[in-house]
């Protein structure tokens, strides 16, 4: 396959001389797949593989980043500032006075407002009278109760004598057949 080639100083008769050892060495090279994917088909479920494990961290670690975040306050200078701050209160009504003001330390069970106690005494009056109503309900069940067990009573003394009456007429014919 060694040719003697000559060599030519001509930019013309060059190309095709160029041409030739092309296709020379192509023809000697050892054949290679020509297609590169496969080799970058191999890496891609790597890659895969290495991207779902970052996103799985991201999660867990973001996630209990995030629920630690939003679930304990974290104050540097002991202080909260806050425009508005929810209070509830055991019962319902009008506030009357506010015994604090912005500023005001407190602690728990210290009387923040006084609550209008007019509407709560009326509950109290309408509850009290309802207990009355239903003492006086169980006042005349108690009272039908004891009429009913002496109904029963004098029932029962009646069906007694009725009973005594009907053996005495029995004993009185009894004897009448015997002497009869």
């Amino acid at each position: 396959m060694n040719k003697p080639r000559d060599i030519c100083t001509d930019s013309d008769a060059l190309k095709p001389k160029l041409v030739e050892l092309t296709q020379e060495a192509a023809a000697a090279a050892p054949s290679q797949p020509s297609d590169p994917a496969p080799a970058r088909r191999r890496f891609k479920p790597l890659r895969l593989g290495i991207l779902i494990l970052m996103i799985i961290a991201l999660v867990v670690f973001g996630g209990r980043w995030l629920g630690g975040r939003w679930s304990q306050v974290s104050i540097d200078d002991a202080r909260i500032a806050a425009s508005l701050v929810t209070v509830s209160s055991e019962v319902s009504g009008e506030v009357e006075a506010i015994a604090v003001t912005t500023g005001t330390r407190v602690a728990a069970g210290d009387v923040l407002v006084s609550i209008d106690t007019d509407q709560a005494e009326l509950v109290v009056e309408g509850t009290e009278a309802r207990i009355e109503a239903l003492g006086a309900q169980v006042a005349q069940l108690r009272a039908q109760q004891d009429m009913i067990r002496t109904q029963v009573e004098s029932r029962r003394a009646a069906a007694r004598a009725q009973i005594a009456a009907a053996e005495a007429n029995h004993t009185a014919s009894e004897s009448e057949l015997r002497n009869a």
